[in-house]
């Protein structure tokens, strides 16, 4: 007979239910990614990865502060997190806080060197911004 624990069976729950988000997410069904990612967050809220992947959801939604806020918030549980910075810098791209964006994606740099989406967005970031003065 094979037994778990309690907290065994939460960290399954956890990935499973991340499990699922992700893969809506990446067939483009935002809106039904959301519940699932936010059981995996209301199962394990020091669970960074859960975080960051809820915050590309609302990213995705357009919602850009809920995403901010978990952004903040897998941060806080791992500040080493490239992809959470890299999350971070595309909200704040989206409501033009190009200067705060470019810190967070030279942070995700930073952390991952070899991170090129990291490497895009920044470059993008700071084109927009030199644009944004020539005008």
């Amino acid at each position: 007979m094979l037994s778990t624990s309690i907290t065994e069976r939460a960290e399954l729950r956890v990935c499973v239910e991340q499990f699922g988000g992700v893969a809506l997410f990446r067939q483009g069904r935002f809106g039904e990614a959301l519940q699932p990612l936010q059981r995996a967050v209301q199962i394990d809220l020091l669970d960074g990865v859960s975080h960051n992947s809820l915050a590309a959801v609302y990213q995705a939604l357009q919602r850009f502060d809920e995403a901010i806020q978990h952004c903040q918030m897998a941060l806080q549980i791992n500040p080493q997190d490239a992809s959470a910075h890299g999350n971070w810098g595309i909200c704040l791209v989206q409501q033009n806080q190009l200067q705060e964006a470019i810190g967070h994606f030279r942070r995700a740099v930073e952390i991952d060197p070899n991170d090129t989406i990291a490497h895009g967005n920044l470059w993008a970031a700071e084109a927009k911004l030199r644009q944004k003065f020539l005008d």
